[in-house]
This record gives structure tokens, C-alpha cells and sequence, in this order.
């Protein structure tokens, strides 16, 4: 064995890195029983490697030459190149040279498990997400409308339509009154709202520019301004093309579902109940609250419908109407809706109007 006893030496027995930077320091190194020293030009002691942290970096060994890191030290290396010192620690430490145990094995598994588990979640709901509305970009709205129709069909075929025809005149004057702002009449959509005599509080906007009202929505708002709150915020759904970007994520989570042991149902009822991003919500009524102004309706309609959410979801009764409770919180936006500017209003419907609607399923 070889230790240096003053500053000159006549052989190096390899290089070390401190791994603060790339330059090589040459150096000799002392084994013995409580482990290895290194020593630097002019007899500087870069420490003491004990054989408890030390191994020996996998793949990287010869007869002549080793790659050696230690655990209290993990981002330096030292590289071996003397043989005579190779064969000193082969005999004294030939554990740094094993391979870890089984435990070792199963650990790597579960990492490597674990990571592809993250990279999938990263692809459902992070890549999916940002790239969704670029891939319904390219998709012509004319197929988004037959699909949305056949979504449609297909949910109300067990359900009664109202077809109250007071109650739907009045309806579609509405409709048409929101139809005939600027946001609406930029797009290609042509916006149908069906109501549906049903005991549960929602409505909800497919693909398409279909637009789906439960009865039991408009019997319990207080009046038409809430009423058109919810067409305008639903409208903008579809003219942002949430639905058919929330269509293309469900799909996709669907299907990663089926390849790893999980069912996919029927799209359409999936996205009935499942809600929107905080983004989409958001983006919806910001959209929403310009359709109603430049429709000389309140947007304190809108607002007083989330206050009446968040009420009904402090007191455990929200329900179906979970799909308009996506964050960000109710409470912030009604108070967002309240707080912009005053502008001259009507009301949604006239008194007249708005009983033949809330009469519309007879």
C-alpha cells in the first residue's frame, strides 16, 4: 500500500472530480480497513471514503480501471487507473463491486412503475388538455353539428320534450335575441335549445351548438334573467368549442381507461355529467357576460344563479347542478358578473312571456 509522506510523488493512482467542476485533480490513494484516503498534489487530503457509502458505478469497470462514488458525497467521483489499487479494494471491499439485492430489484420496479404511471396521468391531464382544442381545430363544425345531434337524439329518446308552444315561442324569441349579438353571429354554430321534463336541476351544451334545459331548472329560477344567464354562459360553451375539446379529452382518458384494465361508457352520458376546466368556465363567462350586454340583458341574472348554487352546495343539495360548480369558486364568479360595469337593461321576457315558459311542459 501507498500513502504519500510528503509533497512530491512519483505516480498518480488516478483522477478525482468534486463534482463543482469539470476539472480532473490528480491524485494517490491510501487503502486500509476503515476505508480509502485521497490525496491531491502537494499531499491535500480530499477525504476519507468509507467503505459503508462507497460502490462502484454500475457497468464501469475493468481489471485496471474503476468508476467509484460514495453517498456522503454523491456528485464527486474518483477514478481508478492504478491495477495494484483495483486488486487492493477487490480484496478488501469486494461488496462495492455486487450488485444490489432483490430488495434493490423490487424498488426499481415500483420507481419505474411509478414513473410510467406519472408519464400516462401527465398525458391525460396535462398533454391532452393543451392539445385538444388544437385538434378540434381542425375538426369541420359540420360534423361537430351531426354528432352533437345524434348526442342529443340519443339522450332525450327517453325523455318527454316539452313542446309547450306559448312556452317555446317565447323560449326561442329568447334564443334568438342572444343569437343576434356579436360573439354569437361570429361563429358558424346555430344554437338549438331542447327542454326536457325531468325533476333534476341542470342543463347542459353538446357538441354542435345543441343546447339541453331540464324543466326543472327554469320552475325553480326566480325569473327570465336567469334564465337567459344560463343560455348566454351555455352559448358561449359552444361557440368557444368546449364541448368538442371536452369531448376529445374524455375520449382519449377513455381510452388509456381500456388499455389498462378500466371500461369506457357512452361518451355522450359521460360528458353530461362530468364538468368543465377552470379555464373553459371561466373563458365561458367572460363570453357570456358580453353576449348578455350587448343583448341589453343583466348579467346580475348569472350571478344571482351561482349565488343560488353555492347556496344550494353549502347546504349539500347542489346535485346535478355539480357540472356549473367547477372551480374557479361560485362565490367569485357572481361577484365577478356583479361587479362590471352598469349598462342599460331589459328584462330577459316580459311577464307574459316568462309564465308561458315556465308552463312550457304543461
Amino acid at each position: 500500500m501507498q500513502a504519500p509522506s510528503r509533497p512530491g510523488r512519483t505516480r498518480d493512482h488516478g483522477s478525482y472530480f468534486d463534482g463543482l467542476t469539470a476539472q480532473p485533480h490528480a491524485v494517490t490513494v491510501k487503502v486500509h480497513s476503515g476505508g480509502i484516503h485521497i490525496y491531491g498534489e502537494g499531499g491535500k487530503s480530499f477525504g476519507l471514503w468509507g467503505y459503508d457509502g462507497l460502490r462502484a458505478a454500475p457497468g464501469i469497470r475493468t481489471d485496471t480501471e474503476i468508476n467509484l462514488m460514495h453517498s456522503e458525497n454523491p456528485d464527486a467521483r474518483l477514478v481508478i487507473t492504478d491495477p495494484a489499487i483495483v486488486g487492493q479494494l477487490t480484496n478488501m471491499a469486494p461488496h462495492i463491486f455486487k450488485r444490489r439485492g432483490s430488495r434493490r430489484g423490487l424498488a426499481y420496479r415500483l420507481v419505474l412503475i411509478a414513473l410510467i404511471i406519472g408519464i400516462i396521468a401527465g398525458l391525460i391531464f396535462v398533454v391532452v388538455p393543451q392539445t385538444a382544442h388544437v385538434i378540434a381545430g381542425f375538426i369541420p363544425v359540420k360534423w361537430e353539428m351531426a354528432w352533437g345531434r345524434s348526442i342529443r337524439n340519443k339522450f332525450t329518446a327517453k325523455t318527454k320534450v316539452c313542446r309547450g308552444m306559448a312556452g317555446k315561442e317565447a323560449l326561442d324569441a329568447m334564443v334568438a335575441h342572444l343569437l343576434r349579438t356579436g360573439p354569437v353571429r361570429a361563429s358558424e354554430y346555430h344554437v338549438n335549445v331542447t327542454v326536457i321534463k325531468s325533476k333534476t336541476q341542470n342543463a347542459f351544451a353538446t357538441m354542435g351548438g345543441q343546447i339541453v334545459v331540464f324543466s326543472k331548472l327554469i320552475e325553480e329560477m326566480d325569473g327570465p334573467d336567469e334564465l337567459a344567464g344560463v343560455l348566454a354562459h351555455e352559448i358561449a360553451h359552444v361557440i368557444a368549442r368546449h364541448p368538442l375539446t371536452h369531448t376529445i379529452e374524455a375520449f382519449t382518458a377513455m381510452t388509456f381507461a381500456n388499455m389498462f384494465g378500466g371500461g369506457a361508457s357512452d361518451i355522450g352520458g359521460a360528458l353530461v355529467v362530468s364538468s368543465y376546466s377552470r379555464t373553459m368556465e371561466a373563458e365561458a363567462d367572460r363570453i357570456a357576460s358580453k353576449i348578455l350586454r350587448e343583448a341589453r340583458v343583466s348579467p346580475r341574472g348569472l350571478a344571482k344563479f351561482f349565488q343560488r348554487l353555492q347556496k344550494a352546495a353549502k347546504g349539500g343539495t347542489i346535485g346535478a347542478l355539480a357540472i356549473f360548480s367547477t372551480h374557479p369558486a361560485l362565490a367569485e364568479r357572481a361577484a365577478r358578473l356583479q361587479g362590471l360595469r352598469p349598462t342599460p337593461t331589459r328584462p330577459a321576457l316580459s311577464r307574459g312571456q316568462w309564465r308561458a315558459v315556465r308552463r312550457i311542459c304543461g
